[in-house]
């Protein structure tokens, strides 16, 4: 039994040596949003996030984000319009109360989905949704997810068109523990 005692604990401290100690894990977060843009005027979905708030793992572990591994959208946008749509997704810390205040004002295009029909839904999955995102968008949504988690998200259908979304943002990181 000894034996197995001290081959054990000199086990454990080659590891420890070798640095193979397990300090951070790889966590999945979702944040979910639905709604219509034709329940505002602005025809735009407004979604303050608050991951601090919304998601309890990511307040946890927030101060110790090594990494954002992966963001994707998955979900439904449906298009209630005669018209073909798109959906844009644009990124700000700051608040606006139109499309054109959005698009001309201090924030970034994350997300562009492909063409709807009308009267028809666009199911993204999770590959799908990767593809989706602007590289420079993805950066800017990583970067605020990395540093505090608090900013809005707009939107954006194309020609004000009639468009339900029922979304989620899932995020993969890597943080301490």
């Amino acid at each position: 039994m000894r034996k197995y005692t001290i081959l054990s604990i000199t086990i454990i401290a080659l590891a420890v040596a070798a640095g193979c100690v397990l300090s951070s894990s790889t966590m999945l977060l979702t944040y979910h949003f639905e709604g219509s843009s034709s329940d505002i005027p602005a025809y735009m979905l407004i979604v303050p996030v608050d991951l601090p708030s919304a998601i309890n793992s990511y307040d946890k572990h927030k101060d110790k984000i090594e990494s954002i591994d992966a963001v994707s959208i998955v979900g439904q946008i449906v298009n209630h319009a005669s018209d073909s749509a798109s959906s844009e997704i644009w990124l700000s810390d700051n608040s606006y109360l139109s499309p054109h205040d959005v698009i001309n004002g201090n924030s970034t295009r994350i997300f562009i989905s492909s063409k709807i029909p009308p009267h028809d839904t666009l199911n993204i999955s999770y590959p799908q949704g990767l593809g989706y995102f602007s590289p420079a968008g993805l950066d800017s949504l990583k970067s605020e997810i990395v540093h505090g988690g608090v900013f809005n998200l707009y939107v954006i259908p194309e020609n004000a068109a009639n468009v339900d979304y029922n979304l989620d943002v899932v995020i993969t990181m890597t943080a301490g523990i």
